[in-house]
């Protein structure tokens, strides 16, 4: 098969995560080839694959393999489905170059960490998570959803739901070590850290810029003192909040919706709403007195 290069543009979209059936737009994703094409391509070149194609997999198909032997540039497009990868013990799939891993149709392909372990760890490369619903994943560590420790990663109309951080510092949802992340357009709801902080996302070190996105219904279990129900943005991390979404999510002690410890820049743009969190809304904006949105 002919090298084929595949140029993708992305759109700012103004609209939240939504679960309905809107299709990824052709133009940007149009399969060169398939998950058994490439598979069966390593066999036969002994490891040889021209970069930048559009690879199409199905739930059948074995994702962790298709990941491992994807070149740099290369798109993973997943058609409609339940997948259940399982790369490790601790996490279901692991990303440590340029890659595009983008739903078919967006909200319709599944990745299930099936309770037992994360679904996502991000290590390195520039990654682009688009349409997905990230779902199920747990572990005894940080990040039940997605753990990022590198690299620059974009995360598109996706849903982060219903993950579990069952660890002392957290991060139901996601967790940030070191890296710089940009959601956009995306949902993070009804993720747990049992013992720690962050029941949604956990910012730990980088930069990160979350827009037009929801946070919801996350809880930071142990209700004995925890914080950051719905985000906990650590010393020395920057983060930007622009036209978000932070209700419905419960921490034990401060920052029912977020909270930043002493040292962590934030902003909180006007568009952004902050209502509904237990015990409160926002707490340690130690450069912004207006942290009492609630």
């Amino acid at each position: 098969m002919s090298a084929r290069l595949v140029l993708v543009f992305f759109a700012t979209h103004a609209a939240c995560w939504s679960a309905g059936p809107s299709l990824v737009p052709q133009e940007q994703f149009k399969p060169t080839t398939t998950a058994t094409e490439l598979l069966n391509s390593v066999v036969q070149q002994r490891g040889l694959h021209i970069a930048h194609q559009v690879i199409l997999v199905h739930p059948s198909d074995d994702l962790v393999s298709v990941l491992s032997y994807a070149a740099a540039g290369d798109v993973l497009l997943l058609a409609n489905g339940v997948y259940k990868p399982e790369a490790t013990d601790a996490s279901a799939l692991v990303i440590g170059k340029n890659i595009t891993i983008a739903a078919q149709q967006t909200g319709q392909a599944v990745l299930d960490g099936q309770g037992k372990r994360r679904v996502l760890e991000i290590t390195n490369g520039h990654v682009l998570l688009k349409g997905l619903n990230i779902t199920n994943g747990y572990t005894e560590d940080d990040g039940g959803g997605i753990y990022i420790d590198g690299g620059t990663v974009n995360i598109d109309t996706s849903q982060i739901s219903s993950n579990t951080a069952d660890s002392w510092f957290g991060g139901g949802g996601i967790y940030i070590e070191s890296a710089t992340v940009n959601i956009d357009n995306s949902e993070i709801s009804s993720n747990t850290v049992t013992y720690g902080s962050g029941g949604g996302i956990l910012i730990g070190g980088g930069t990160v810029n979350i827009d037009n996105s929801q946070i919801s219904s996350n809880t930071a279990a142990n209700l004995g003192g925890n914080y950051g129900g719905g985000a906990y943005l650590s010393k020395g991390t920057a983060t930007n909040f622009s036209n978000c979404s932070i209700a419905g999510n419960q921490a034990g002690d401060n920052g029912g919706g977020i909270y930043a410890e002493q040292g962590a820049r934030v902003q909180l743009d006007d568009r952004s709403a902050v209502q509904s969190n237990k015990p409160d809304g926002c707490y340690g904006f130690w450069s912004s007195p207006a942290c009492n949105k609630q």
